[in-house]
């Protein structure tokens, strides 16, 4: 059964989106994907761990668990239960927020700030529009320090999704409230010749020398 009631926002388009910091069972619980796998492979293997990271939908906070060699790495996540399990990890270097991506400005919250290092697996999947997109992306590349750049997974560019409020029930757990992925709109699939176009509008070099990673770097 689908909740009709739950707090949203807008993106830049206007587009009604999630923004409801209740309780909702979402990856929290599940397994570590074979996209982070990559990511922390490639990560790891730099020797300048001098580096502060933003993660973009923290799920289980496998990343920043593997990750505490680096400075700082904060993530994003639009679920109060994600952020939970991230505080219960007692990660160290690891702050987190309650934040919709495509919200419009989103992003203002680190205007002061500036990163190494941008992790978005899924980088247009949950986009509500395009016009959204192109702005959060654009907010992406504005936050880049010299030389840092943006990592995002080929497995995601062929991932649409729509999240949506749901209740469900279990015999363990009774009646209790999950976000439920739904097929999304083909307009939220990307190739490489569309990740081409977003680094050059956006000033940055595309690097696909990394096994199944796409890597916008920001060359200065």
């Amino acid at each position: 059964m689908l909740i009709n009631k739950f707090d949203t926002t807008e993106c830049i388009n206007g587009c009604k989106i999630f923004n409801d910091n209740s309780n909702y069972l979402y990856w929290e619980n599940r397994n570590v994907t074979n996209d982070e796998i990559d990511i922390l492979n490639f990560l790891n293997s730099k020797n300048n761990k001098d580096l502060n990271i933003l993660h973009v939908g923290i799920g289980n906070s496998f990343l920043a668990s593997k990750l505490n060699s680096f400075k700082e790495i904060i993530g994003i996540t639009i679920s109060q239960n994600e952020i939970e399990h991230a505080t219960s990890r007692n990660i160290f270097n690891y702050k987190y927020f309650f934040l919709n991506k495509y919200k419009a400005n989103s992003l203002n919250i680190f205007e002061k700030k500036k990163f190494d290092i941008i992790i978005d697996t899924n980088i247009k999947s949950f986009s509500c529009c395009n016009e959204a997109f192109i702005d959060l992306f654009s907010q992406y590349a504005n936050l880049l320090k010299d030389n840092a750049y943006i990592i995002s997974h080929s497995n995601g560019l062929k991932w649409s999704r729509i999240v949506k409020p749901k209740l469900a029930f279990s015999f363990k757990k009774l009646f209790y409230k999950k976000l439920k992925e739904y097929d999304g709109p083909s307009q939220n699939l990307l190739n490489i010749s569309d990740c081409k176009n977003l680094a050059y509008k956006n000033n940055l070099q595309l690097d696909l020398d990394n096994k199944n990673l796409i890597i916008f770097k920001n060359e200065k």
